[in-house]
Protein backbone atom coordinates (compact mmCIF):
# COMPACT_ATOMS: atom_id res chain seq x y z
CA UNK A 1 0.00 0.00 0.00
CA UNK A 2 1.11 3.21 -1.21
CA UNK A 3 0.89 6.38 1.12
CA UNK A 4 0.06 9.97 0.38
CA UNK A 5 2.19 12.50 0.99
CA UNK A 6 0.47 13.81 4.11
CA UNK A 7 0.15 10.43 5.65
CA UNK A 8 3.70 9.79 5.14
CA UNK A 9 4.66 13.39 6.74
CA UNK A 10 2.38 11.87 9.65
CA UNK A 11 3.84 8.78 9.85
CA UNK A 12 7.28 10.16 10.00
CA UNK A 13 6.20 12.90 12.52
CA UNK A 14 5.12 9.80 14.49
CA UNK A 15 8.44 8.08 14.72
CA UNK A 16 10.34 11.07 15.90
CA UNK A 17 7.89 11.80 18.60
CA UNK A 18 7.74 8.28 19.61
CA UNK A 19 11.66 8.22 19.21
CA UNK A 20 11.39 11.47 21.46
CA UNK A 21 9.28 9.85 24.18
CA UNK A 22 11.00 6.45 24.47
CA UNK A 23 14.68 6.03 23.09
CA UNK A 24 15.83 9.81 23.19
CA UNK A 25 19.44 9.12 23.52
CA UNK A 26 19.78 5.97 21.28
CA UNK A 27 20.54 6.07 17.85
CA UNK A 28 19.17 3.73 15.36
CA UNK A 29 20.17 3.14 11.54
CA UNK A 30 23.50 5.64 12.13
CA UNK A 31 21.01 8.60 13.26
CA UNK A 32 20.64 9.84 16.22
CA UNK A 33 17.31 11.71 17.50
CA UNK A 34 18.45 14.91 16.74
CA UNK A 35 20.03 14.12 12.75
CA UNK A 36 16.44 12.68 12.24
CA UNK A 37 14.74 15.58 13.85
CA UNK A 38 16.57 17.56 11.46
CA UNK A 39 15.53 15.86 8.13
CA UNK A 40 11.74 15.90 9.40
CA UNK A 41 11.91 19.35 9.77
CA UNK A 42 13.27 20.40 6.99
CA UNK A 43 10.33 18.41 5.30
CA UNK A 44 8.19 20.49 7.45
CA UNK A 45 9.75 23.26 6.54
CA UNK A 46 9.46 22.87 2.59
CA UNK A 47 6.12 22.22 3.40
CA UNK A 48 5.11 25.31 5.06
CA UNK A 49 6.72 27.06 1.90
CA UNK A 50 4.49 24.95 -0.49
CA UNK A 51 1.62 26.06 1.92
CA UNK A 52 2.46 29.74 1.46
CA UNK A 53 2.96 29.16 -2.63
CA UNK A 54 -0.54 27.70 -2.75
CA UNK A 55 -1.81 30.66 -0.74
CA UNK A 56 -0.29 33.24 -2.66
CA UNK A 57 -1.10 31.02 -5.76
CA UNK A 58 -4.59 30.83 -5.04
CA UNK A 59 -4.85 34.85 -4.17
CA UNK A 60 -3.05 35.41 -7.73
CA UNK A 61 -5.67 33.79 -9.35
CA UNK A 62 -8.77 35.40 -7.95
CA UNK A 63 -6.99 38.73 -9.11
CA UNK A 64 -6.55 37.85 -12.00
CA UNK A 65 -9.95 36.65 -12.59
CA UNK A 66 -11.13 40.08 -11.23
CA UNK A 67 -8.82 41.80 -13.71
CA UNK A 68 -10.15 39.68 -16.57
CA UNK A 69 -13.65 40.17 -15.98
CA UNK A 70 -13.40 44.24 -15.92
CA UNK A 71 -11.33 43.75 -18.74
CA UNK A 72 -13.82 41.50 -20.58
CA UNK A 73 -16.37 44.63 -19.68
CA UNK A 74 -13.96 47.82 -21.06
CA UNK A 75 -13.90 45.16 -24.15
CA UNK A 76 -17.49 44.95 -24.75
CA UNK A 77 -17.92 48.63 -23.93
CA UNK A 78 -15.55 49.40 -27.01
CA UNK A 79 -17.23 46.79 -29.18
CA UNK A 80 -20.37 48.29 -27.96
CA UNK A 81 -18.64 52.00 -28.52
CA UNK A 82 -17.33 50.77 -32.27
CA UNK A 83 -20.82 49.77 -33.38
CA UNK A 84 -22.76 52.61 -32.62
CA UNK A 85 -20.30 54.80 -34.49
CA UNK A 86 -22.05 56.45 -37.35
CA UNK A 87 -18.46 56.28 -39.17
CA UNK A 88 -17.90 52.30 -38.24
CA UNK A 89 -21.22 50.46 -37.33
CA UNK A 90 -21.92 46.54 -37.20
CA UNK A 91 -20.95 46.80 -41.02
CA UNK A 92 -17.59 48.51 -40.71
CA UNK A 93 -13.96 46.92 -41.47
CA UNK A 94 -13.34 47.39 -37.33
CA UNK A 95 -15.56 45.78 -36.16
CA UNK A 96 -14.91 42.22 -38.22
CA UNK A 97 -11.48 43.10 -36.89
CA UNK A 98 -12.31 43.04 -33.60
CA UNK A 99 -13.69 39.21 -34.51
CA UNK A 100 -17.61 39.97 -35.12
CA UNK A 101 -19.49 38.89 -37.92
CA UNK A 102 -19.74 41.96 -40.06
CA UNK A 103 -23.40 42.82 -40.88
CA UNK A 104 -23.12 42.50 -44.67
CA UNK A 105 -21.87 38.93 -44.24
CA UNK A 106 -24.45 37.47 -41.20
CA UNK A 107 -26.77 34.63 -42.77
CA UNK A 108 -30.64 35.38 -42.79
CA UNK A 109 -30.97 32.35 -40.53
CA UNK A 110 -34.33 31.23 -42.93
CA UNK A 111 -33.81 27.72 -44.04
CA UNK A 112 -36.19 25.86 -46.44
CA UNK A 113 -36.27 22.38 -46.72
CA UNK A 114 -36.51 20.78 -49.66
CA UNK A 115 -39.26 18.17 -50.92
CA UNK A 116 -37.98 14.77 -52.43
Amino acid sequence: MRLSLADTVKRNVRIRDEWQRLRPHKSFGGLTLEQFNEIVQKVMDIMAGLETLDTRRLEQCALRDEALAHCNEAALRVVWGARGDPEEGDDGELYGGFGYVRKNKRKSGLTRRRKT
